[in-house]
C-alpha cells in the first residue's frame, strides 16, 4: 500500500534528544533487556542505551504540529484511528 505522506524515522534519537523525550537507559534496565536477549548494541548500532519516549506528532504542510501525544507509559499508545483523524 503506497502512503500519500511522508514517514520520518529519527536515526540515533537525535530530534528526541533535542525534544527532551529521551531517556539513558540505567544498569537495572539494561540487565532486564539482555535477560530477555534484547541486544540494543547491534539493534541500534552503538551502545549509548538511549531510548525515546514514545510518541506521535502530526505536522501539517506549513510546519505547525496539528497533534502531540507524548507518553511515559509505553503501553498507552495512540489509536491510530485517533491519528488518521488529523492526517
Amino acid at each position: 500500500m503506497a502512503l500519500d505522506f511522508e514517514i520520518l524515522s529519527d536515526i540515533d534519537n537525535r530530534l528526541a534528544k533535542k525534544l527532551g523525550i529521551a531517556f539513558s537507559m540505567g544498569e537495572e534496565l539494561k540487565k532486564v533487556y539482555h535477560s530477555f536477549g534484547i541486544d540494543l548494541k547491534s539493534k541500534h548500532g552503538n551502545d549509548e542505551y538511549v531510548m525515546p519516549v514514545p510518541a506521535t506528532f502530526v505536522i501539517d504542510k506549513e510546519g505547525m504540529i496539528q497533534l502531540a501525544h507524548i507518553g511515559v507509559d509505553y503501553t498507552q499508545r495512540l489509536e491510530p484511528e485517533e491519528v488518521l483523524k488529523y492526517l
